[in-house]
């Protein structure tokens, strides 16, 4: 599943999915958009999702995530 698919089936607007990662609403929306990003970024969001859901999420179920090289 993608960022934005976990996120709506938790009903979490990406405010609430980008302050429960503690992350900016920007980051969250570039991100679920395809734009690359750091691994402990996304991983923050996995966490985030992880919570929410009660079942482990990591950056490798996560759809369409590019990750970034440093």
């Amino acid at each position: 599943m993608t960022i934005e698919e976990y996120r709506l089936s938790l009903a979490w607007s990406v405010s609430e999915l980008a302050r429960r990662s503690r992350l900016s609403s920007r980051t969250v929306s570039r991100i679920e958009k395809g734009e690359p990003a750091y691994a402990h970024t996304v991983a923050a969001i996995a966490r985030a999702l992880s919570e929410g859901l009660g079942q482990t999420v990591t950056i490798h179920d996560l759809e369409g995530v590019r990750i970034a090289e440093r």
